[in-house]
């Protein structure tokens, strides 16, 4: 998207809505994410809170937050007990001030544009009925039964040997041959490799050795539990058990690069630099360092500061990743791999 809307290839990007998101913290490359979205010609942001994201929107939208809006499960997970299971449940208190559902303002949105007979004419609740179809039920029925009901649901195994009514052979799989695909004929298709092929990573010793030799430590991630990816470190029962973003690294590696237990460090990659604060531990392969993305968040109440989401001052992990070597197929981007090294604050690189 940031390359659609910087270069309009393969098409021209103008307008944006987001909705309870923060692309800039939760994705690689912000710094080039935060002139895509100052480069929009209009920026619509949804949310609870004003997030980096949301800073840089023309317009900030006030959400309703789930207690305000109506939800729908139709299913409440895996399982043949939980799978059958849907519930409706209605708000259990009415949108406070100029709050709305996301739903809400999409289905408007659409009517807007002209999308109403692809959104149900503007009926939020035709659109529940119509997700809850194969199940038999309805959203007046759920509605009868704040609690739920069982949906007809019955386990079926080998449905690949049914029989077809219009053709009357095997249904056989999702696949463009009806047979479970060793050999990928979508992927083929589209000028791939049909089978699985190795392919070195992008930054490796092997693919780029002066890269690695400047950057010898492998960079990973992990999630800290107490907070949802980028939110909550505001909140001081939280903040309390993790008040400081930090870097975990192998005492060995630490020691040769003089670095004691709990001093500020420095982790570098190609792309930027941020700083942290340095956690041994003995479990971490020597040659590898991991830490979490996320901080940018003060906490009042506990005096703890937020952290520039943008510069080399702040804490936010994704300033170490480009969007350069990314996956040819699934686009993903190997937030596992990065080659970077640390050094102790105030040492120079």
């Amino acid at each position: 998207m940031y390359r659609a809307i910087l270069t309009e290839q393969p098409y021209p990007v103008k307008a944006l809505v987001t909705f309870g998101t923060d692309v800039l913290m939760g994705n690689g490359d912000p710094l080039r994410g935060k002139a895509a979205l100052e480069a929009l010609d209009f920026s619509v942001h949804v949310d609870l809170c004003v997030n980096p994201s949301a800073s840089l929107a023309d317009l900030l939208l006030p959400a309703a937050t789930c207690w305000e809006r109506a939800a729908l499960r139709p299913s409440l997970g895996a399982g043949a007990e939980l799978a059958t299971w849907a519930q409706f449940r209605e708000p259990v208190i009415q949108a406070l001030h100029e709050s709305r559902s996301e739903v809400a303002i999409i289905f408007d949105l659409a009517m807007r544009l002209g999308l109403g007979e692809h959104f149900f004419n503007g009926d939020v609740e035709a659109a529940y009925d119509y997700e809850l179809a194969p199940s038999g039920l309805t959203v007046q029925q759920l509605r009868q039964h704040p609690i739920g009901m069982r949906a007809r649901g019955e386990t079926r195994f080998q449905k690949y040997a049914e029989r077809d009514v219009a053709t009357g052979q095997p249904r056989g799989f999702p696949t463009p041959t009806r047979k479970v695909e060793i050999y990928s004929t979508h992927l083929a298709r589209g000028g791939y490799a049909p089978l699985p092929v190795y392919q070195e990573l992008g930054e490796s010793p092997h693919s780029r050795p002066a890269l690695a030799q400047e950057y010898p430590l492998v960079l990973t991630f992990f999630r800290l539990v107490q907070y949802c990816d980028v939110q909550h470190r505001n909140i001081p029962r939280l903040r309390r058990q993790v008040p400081e973003p930090f870097l975990e690294i192998h005492p060995a590696t630490a020691a040769a690069g003089r670095i004691q237990d709990g001093e500020w460090v420095i982790l570098e990659t190609a792309t930027g630099r941020i700083r942290l604060k340095a956690r041994y531990k003995d479990a971490l392969h020597p040659g590898v360092v991991a830490t979490a993305h996320g901080w940018w968040q003060g906490c009042q109440e506990l005096g703890l500061p937020g952290y520039d989401p943008f510069g080399p001052e702040g804490a936010n992990a994704n300033l170490l990743v480009s969007n350069d070597v990314i996956d040819p197929i699934s686009g993903s981007v190997p937030h596992r791999s990065q080659r970077c090294r640390v050094r102790k604050e105030g040492v120079p690189a």
